[in-house]
């Protein structure tokens, strides 16, 4: 017999091969510490057949191997600084009745949030440059949009930490005078993934100004004769007219006297 922590393990009892997997999609995540535990606050470490702490790191495949016996466990991994989900322990049931091996796969779903860009009528719009900040305005991440909103995960963006979303510029015909967007993203994985709406204003066309109609100059109305010279004028052609009759009546007097005479 072997103890710890007032455990007693009993040589020979049937066990179980577990295996945890944890996964994204269908790959698995390396480098996750996990532990198994026999109560639900995670307070008492649980061992396995051998006596050893039921603690390890994933492999390369996202998997670690454990020989244990009988029970009710609870497994924890630790996503600390690796821009996972935080999840709620797993309860893990163990009975040799059942197979000698329990495959149990966990899957994970990265921190992170999506941005999606689009113009006043919501039709994406390609060529924003966006910066991704801490809080405190460290500059973590700098993409451009394109007709899909932006996946932005890694292993600094983190859950239950806000994120600022800068706009650094905006493609031609937008306008540039876009407020920052801050985002805090939840410790447990929600149903969907948040996502930052971007939405960008055309610019308006400034009017063109109104050209001024240079007015024809106006054309000088001629004076009106005088009336008083106007009789003048009158009574001279007048005089003209009745001069001009009288030396043509007697010129034809005279030329009617001449025959006359013949």
């Amino acid at each position: 017999e072997t103890g710890h922590d007032n455990m007693i393990y009993i040589e020979n009892q049937p066990y179980v091969s577990l295996v945890i997997r944890e996964k994204e999609g269908d790959s698995g995540i390396a480098g996750i510490e996990c532990g198994l535990y026999l109560d639900e606050s995670l307070t008492q470490k649980a061992y396995d057949i051998k006596g050893n702490v039921l603690q390890n790191i994933t492999d390369e495949n996202g998997s670690v191997y454990w020989k244990l016996f009988s029970g009710k466990y609870w497994l924890k991994e630790d996503f600390e600084q690796r821009g996972y989900y935080v999840t709620e322990p797993l309860c893990i049931s163990v009975n040799p009745e059942e197979g000698d091996t329990l495959i149990t796969e966990r899957q994970h779903i990265q921190a992170g949030f999506t941005v999606n860009v689009t113009d006043e009528g919501l039709n994406p719009v390609a060529g924003t440059v966006i910066e991704i900040q801490s809080a405190e305005g460290t500059l973590l991440k700098t993409m451009t949009s394109h007709h899909e909103p932006e996946q932005v995960t890694g292993d600094v963006i983190l859950p239950g930490q806000k994120y600022v979303v800068h706009v650094k510029s905006v493609p031609d015909g937008f306008e540039k005078d876009v407020g920052d967007i801050v985002i805090e993203l939840p410790e447990i994985m929600p149903s969907s993934v948040p996502e930052v709406q971007i939405i960008l204003q055309k610019k308006v066309s400034a009017p063109l100004p109104l050209q001024k109609e240079t007015p024809e100059p106006l054309q000088k109305e001629a004076e009106p004769f005088p009336v008083f010279y106007a009789g003048i004028a009158s009574g001279i052609i007048g005089i003209i007219i009745m001069t001009v009759l009288l030396i043509l009546k007697k010129n034809k007097k005279e030329h009617k006297t001449e025959e006359e005479i013949l």
